[in-house]
């Protein structure tokens, strides 16, 4: 599918499943966005992965957001590639993402998200969230941003080349997660962030060359447990 720029942004709303099948490319051009409401099916295979990706490498497309419509509402992402998104704002919402989750029981497995222009690779927000053997690299700023939500993530790489002195690896606000058997590595401010009394588990997981490993950024302290 080539989204241009002729064609304009677009907007999809169904009472149903919205199925993307495995092999799927969806190339978008600069600044267009793409919006399903309802419910995802995403079912890429390891040979054959749905890509999001920008249709000129020199420019970046807006966001592909997924909005449920009520907490029963959910995406089922399975071998997903995005890369070259960046922000928008669009049918009411600023979404600081290429790739923006709300208000949905969300599964991500087996895919990345990469090359970012937007403040993170991956937003999520009123979600209940799973993220299994998951990358996230080289996003301009966070590579995820999940906010109010509660999140198992686990058996994921966190990582960047950027130089942003403020990105961070996970950024979580008001959200209970259990963190297992993931990396964050050379992150210029934090690995993982803490903030607005989220409360974390973490186990095994390993952080190498950050300038913090794990830190909150407002006043009330979170909470978090090791094992």
């Amino acid at each position: 599918f080539c989204l241009s720029r002729g064609l304009g942004d677009v907007y999809k709303r169904q009472k149903y499943t919205t199925t993307i099948s495995a092999g799927a490319v969806f190339l978008m051009d600069k600044g267009i966005n793409l919006m399903i409401k309802g419910n995802v099916s995403i079912e890429g295979s390891p040979d054959k992965m749905v890509v999001v990706k920008s249709l000129h490498e020199q420019s970046n497309f807006g966001t592909f957001s997924i909005i449920g419509k009520d907490n029963s509402s959910h995406a089922m992402i399975n071998n997903l590639k995005v890369s070259g998104g960046g922000e928008s704002k669009h049918m009411g919402h600023y979404f600081t993402s290429q790739f923006a989750i709300y208000f949905s029981n969300t599964t991500i497995k087996n895919s990345t998200f990469e090359k970012s222009s937007g403040d993170d690779g991956l937003n999520a927000k009123y979600c209940k969230v799973l993220i299994d053997s998951c990358t996230f690299f080289d996003n301009k700023a966070d590579q995820v941003d999940i906010d109010f939500s509660f999140l198992n993530i686990s058996n994921c790489y966190f990582s960047t080349t950027s130089t942003d002195s403020n990105g961070d690896g996970l950024d979580l606000s008001g959200s209970y997660a259990q963190i297992t058997n993931c990396n964050f590595t050379n992150f210029l401010d934090k690995g993982l962030s803490l903030g607005e009394k989220s409360k974390v588990l973490l186990s095994s997981c390993g952080f190498q060359d950050n300038a913090s490993a794990v830190s909150y950024t407002h006043l009330t302290l979170p909470t978090i447990y090791s094992v």
